[in-house]
């Protein structure tokens, strides 16, 4: 996983510089690249092609982007701050990210949303930095509490 962490680093740093609706765009166009050909969105930071640009509305684009993240949050989160025990050790890595600042967490949980969710390098790059802009708080514990009071009362299943 320390590869994967180095390789979504750099692309989670770049995102996570965008405001809410960028990300939401920019995980909208990966996931209409992800429909089209799945071997698009293998890198975390994968080079958008003009004619995604162009998929539609940019609107649509947005709230396909919105729709992908309401639906794998909640698996984010139990990975992130849940109590299963099968996921232990990922939270311990991820809890040690937090001493190394914002963009090494951002990392760590696009890694680990790629081996343990299956989720694309391009998604989870964007579902990551997504996270950590609506929910980091300086503290592990703060930023669990905050986002599970954010988690919808009964999410869509998660769909790749």
């Amino acid at each position: 996983m320390a590869d994967r962490t180095a390789q979504a680093r750099t692309a989670v740093a770049a995102l996570s510089s965008k405001d809410d609706d960028a990300l939401f765009l920019e995980l909208g166009k990966r996931v209409a690249m992800n429909r089209k050909d799945p071997r698009t969105v293998t890198d975390f930071d994968p080079t958008v092609e003009p004619e995604f640009e162009a998929l539609g509305v940019m609107s649509d684009l947005v709230t396909l982007g919105r729709d992908f993240f309401g639906r794998v949050n909640k698996q984010a989160y139990e990975l992130m701050c849940g109590a299963d025990a099968e996921d232990s050790q990922e939270r311990k890595k991820l809890t040690e990210a937090f001493g190394l600042g914002k963009d090494a967490i951002g990392a760590a949980l696009a890694a680990l949303l790629v081996a343990y969710l299956g989720l694309a390098p391009a998604l989870a790059a964007v579902v990551a930095a997504l996270a950590l802009r609506l929910f980091f708080k300086p503290g592990y514990e703060a930023m669990c509490d905050l986002w599970k009071s954010k988690l919808p009362s009964n999410p869509a299943p998660a769909a790749s």
